[in-house]
């Protein structure tokens, strides 16, 4: 131990020494060398001056405390850096370490990923197959309802309203005159919507609001009720 001079306080434990050139090996090393100032003294192994030992060693710590918790450690003490590259990897974690039991309820949410950072090139090629789905994900996704449409659907609709629209098309009752064609609801008495019509006696034309196609129409009035009410025409 260095009793004075420079670095006193040190305390290490002596594992060789050569009487003949006076030369000590100490673990661990000093953190700066002794020098011709400084005033050491040995003591039987097992035995040390707990006050000297106190005064030096815990300054590394807070408030002088020998024991390390997270109360002791400073901040940033353990970093990225701390860690030598590949230090904790796979193989370093216990299978099943890290399970649901270990994650606090919400500990993981929209809040936790950064913006983007779940994106296509995030996840692998085929990472999502039928081996990632189960077995009724499909039936799960297909059982969701149709709901009617109130008005006409946008030009670019969702795949559910799309399929909505083109149900209440094939099923509802639609009436036709010579001029406006009306989609009813499943009441057969709300209008859904209306589209104008033109004839010059050679073709018909229907303007967009259900939707912009053209139609051939022989008959000047035409009631098509609804698939569950009757087939045919009225």
């Amino acid at each position: 131990m260095l009793l004075s001079g420079t670095v006193a306080g040190q305390a290490r434990l002596c594992t060789a020494y050569v009487g003949a050139t006076k030369v000590a090996t100490v673990v661990p090393n000093w953190t700066t060398n002794p020098d011709a100032t400084s005033v050491f003294a040995t003591m039987p192994l097992g035995i040390a001056d707990l006050e000297a030992w106190l005064a030096s060693v815990p300054n590394a710590l807070i408030g002088g405390r020998t024991d390390s918790n997270a109360q002791v450690i400073a901040n940033a003490a353990i970093s990225s850096s701390t860690f030598a590259a590949g230090a904790i990897d796979a193989a370093a974690i216990a299978a099943n370490a890290i399970g649901a039991s270990e994650i606090a309820d919400g500990a993981i949410d929209a809040a936790t990923f950064a913006a983007g950072a779940v994106n296509a090139a995030a996840i692998a090629t085929d990472a999502i197959d039928a081996d990632a789905l189960a077995a009724d994900a499909v039936t799960e996704i297909w059982a969701k309802a149709c709901t009617e449409p109130t008005a006409v659907v946008a030009a670019a609709p969702t795949a559910i309203a799309a399929l909505s629209w083109i149900l209440t098309l094939s099923r509802n009752t639609i009436l036709q005159t010579s001029t406006t064609q009306t989609l009813k609801a499943d009441d057969t008495t709300t209008t859904i919507a209306t589209s104008t019509h033109s004839d010059d006696g050679v073709t018909h034309t229907r303007c967009s609001a259900p939707s912009a196609r053209r139609r051939r129409l022989r008959t000047a009035n035409h009631v098509r009720h609804g698939t569950h009410d009757c087939r045919g025409h009225c």
